[in-house]
């Protein structure tokens, strides 16, 4: 089963529905040519449409039927039992894989520039304590490995630091934000 992001495109202006998709779909070709995506790391990338006519199906394309430009899709596994990560549900190990994941996208050559805890997910119930990066809309995407450049130093900061706070939310009880 997969699930849909919908953006729309317009040929003549770089909007930002455009451009979002295209960070999304560069992001999700690259993460998977680099194996992340059967590394589990991030959701399985199936594909994607572009300039979807919502009068075929609009069941499911009625928001889209009156615009003036056709929408597109980016086709993503589902995965149920998804756990937002937070200062509830943070754990040193789970963190401690985010941060392992952060670093195999950086290696892909992504830069996730909308860095937030609403990026990283923990899978409920799962033994192995899976954790996946979504939301690459903001993403830029580089043939190379990035690790080193100032963007991605300051990311690593960043999650450092976004550990540090989930642990003393924790630590002093505060709930989830």
């Amino acid at each position: 089963m997969s699930e849909m992001l919908q953006f729309h495109v317009y040929p003549d202006e770089l909007e930002e529905d455009d451009i979002l998709f295209r960070n999304e779909l560069l992001a999700y070709r690259r993460l998977s040519a680099q194996g992340l995506c059967d590394k589990r790391v991030v959701c399985q990338f199936y594909g994607c449409m572009a300039g979807l006519d919502p009068a075929l199906n609009e069941s499911w394309l009625r928001p889209f039927v009156n615009d003036a430009f056709r929408p597109c899709a980016i086709f993503l596994e589902y995965i149920p039992n998804l756990l937002q990560i937070n200062s509830e549900t943070y754990t040193k190990e789970r963190w401690q894989r985010a941060t392992e994941v952060q670093n195999d996208i950086l290696r892909a050559g992504v830069l996730q520039q909308d860095i937030h805890y609403n990026a990283m997910v923990a899978v409920d119930g799962n033994s192995e304590d899976r954790v996946i990066w979504l939301d690459f809309d903001w993403a830029k995407t580089y043939d190379q490995d990035i690790r080193e450049t100032p963007d991605a130093v300051y990311q690593i900061d960043q999650m450092r630091k976004m550990g540090l706070e989930f642990e003393k939310a924790q630590e002093e009880g505060i709930p989830p934000w």
